[in-house]
């Protein structure tokens, strides 16, 4: 009772003063085509610097920041020069002992986040200034006093910022001590809440941070110590996540692990958002909507001057300017469009293009001449459309 009035009156408080996004069940229902031309007007390339020290692995997918690209514990310069990795995973002091997953940039040091806060210097060394986060898991997920291991991480004026699953955190660079918690849903008692349910997803626009927080449908921009409601979601109850799904899934969880199918239905015909991404002109959304063992992946596209949603699933969110067919995950950053692609993945395009007969784009033909099969990812970036907001 407590968890639905708590969230019943934040929630009341913002769709008070906050514009209102519909997510209906009949707008996924009807997916349409979009063309990648429909938003953008140019593709440019960031093709990553490539030698023996800075090898991405094939399960390392980027995090774009303003300040770098991160593969994880790469860190990438926007003109694709290889700048340090940071960290390394390992026993010691200051090493994670399943690799580092969030970096920060601030002040010419770095940050890296997993079981550890450490913090290094320009070139990726260690400061010995290090806070083991997993010793007091335990604690938080008792008390919900301390941060969790998991969620992003990114800075907000002179402090590093983390949510998690049920808070936000605001944390001293100089001591890691947590200087604010803003606690959006309680968690007392709730271990496995904390491990499984999302931490809301964090990118940026302008020089605001933009925080999804799932449990309240509501989009921030993060400020000093504080959260600025901006968009309100209204998600049609018959495909809205219901927030007991999480709070129960200790015991979906042990059902499932003797066999039964408790969390695949009371997941069915749901949906989760997992991505949010705000433009100029448009908000994107990254939907999952779940069927009882597999979730198929759409894309929504929101016109903040017509206030209209555009729907597709994955497959048709497709790039007709360079002909590279599905446009995977559209990951946004600073008004581009971001999609990372293997050089086999490139060349496996261009020969099937061939081997159908179809024109290959002069940009594409040349960027094939450019790269080696052993080479690092190429960044395909899509610049959106300078519109005036009406």
């Amino acid at each position: 009772m407590k968890i639905i009035l708590l969230i019943f009156a934040f929630c009341s408080l913002v769709a008070s003063s906050q514009p209102t996004i519909q997510i209906t069940k009949s707008m996924l229902d009807k997916p349409i085509k979009i063309k990648l031309s429909e938003l953008v007007d140019d593709i440019t390339f960031i093709r990553l610097e490539t030698n023996k020290n800075n090898l991405v692995k094939y399960s390392r997918w980027p995090h774009y920041t303003k300040d770098f690209i991160y593969f994880e514990d790469q860190v990438f310069t926007w003109d694709g020069k290889w700048k340090t990795n940071i960290g390394e995973p390992g026993r010691g002091p200051y090493e994670e002992p399943m690799g580092v997953c969030f970096i920060a940039f601030k002040d010419g040091k770095f940050y890296s986040k997993h079981y550890k806060l450490i913090e290094y210097d320009i070139n990726g060394k260690p400061t010995k200034k290090v806070k083991n986060l997993r010793d007091e898991e335990g604690e938080r997920k008792n008390t919900g006093s301390t941060i969790s291991v998991t969620g992003q991480l990114t800075v907000v004026g002179k402090y590093l910022f983390c949510a998690s699953s049920d808070a936000a955190y605001f944390v001293n660079p100089e001591n890691f001590e947590t200087v604010k918690r803003i606690e959006l849903i309680p968690n007392k008692g709730k271990p496995y809440f904390v491990s499984q349910a999302g931490e809301g997803h964090i990118s940026y626009y302008r020089d605001n941070i933009l925080l999804y927080y799932p449990y309240v449908d509501t989009l921030f921009y993060v400020k000093d110590k504080s959260l600025q409601p901006i968009w309100k979601l209204q998600i049609d109850k018959d495909i809205k996540m219901p927030l007991d799904y999480f709070h129960n899934i200790e015991k979906y969880i042990m059902d499932h692990s003797r066999g039964g199918k408790k969390r695949f239905e009371a997941r069915a015909g749901k949906i989760t958002i997992n991505e949010v991404y705000e433009t100029n002109n448009h908000l994107f959304f990254g939907i999952e909507k779940w069927r009882e063992r597999t979730s198929d992946t759409s894309y929504i596209c929101y016109d903040k001057r017509v206030k209209t949603s555009k729907v597709a699933r994955k497959e048709d969110f497709v790039d007709d300017i360079l002909g590279l067919g599905a446009y995977k995950l559209p990951k946004i950053c600073d008004e581009k469009i971001l999609m990372a692609l293997w050089p086999h993945e490139i060349f496996d395009i261009i020969d099937k293009k061939k081997r159908a007969g179809e024109k290959i784009h002069p940009k594409l033909e040349a960027l094939a001449k450019q790269i080696d099969e052993g080479d690092n990812p190429v960044i395909f970036v899509a610049h959106l459309k300078k519109l005036e907001l009406i």
